[in-house]
């Protein structure tokens, strides 16, 4: 008889042990899939668009209007520009032709100024 209860006490412990593992399982998975999809989201909102560069623009003020929210500050996205343009110093001159990361809605206000500016010419 106290084999019996010793055996039980064994066996109900195993449930809970698996019962807290399996509840910690559904709580954790779930959490770490949204954190991934969030930073997934952000990932695919980032575009590449041509910018041509104008009297007094400056890496920083480029950043200023065109960085968005997928970058954390000024100097990241100064250093994904010069990337994505094989630049090794943060000088860009009139006239250049620069390939620019921004935010899908900066991109289209972006080609819509622009169409508006050919427009007016």
């Amino acid at each position: 008889m106290r084999r019996r209860k010793m055996v039980l006490k064994r066996r109900i412990r195993m449930v809970i042990a698996a019962f807290i593992l399996i509840l910690i399982g559904i709580l954790v998975i779930p959490i770490s899939h949204f954190k991934v999809a969030a930073g997934e989201k952000n990932m695919r909102q980032i575009e590449y668009k041509t910018y041509v560069v104008q009297y007094g623009d400056t890496l920083w003020g480029l950043a200023d209007s065109y960085m968005g929210k997928n970058f954390k500050n000024h100097q990241d996205y100064i250093h994904d520009v010069m990337r994505a343009n094989g630049m090794n110093q943060a000088m860009i001159y009139e006239g250049q032709l620069l390939i620019i990361p921004c935010e899908g809605d900066v991109a289209e206000n972006t080609q819509m100024a622009a169409a508006g500016k050919d427009m007016r010419n």
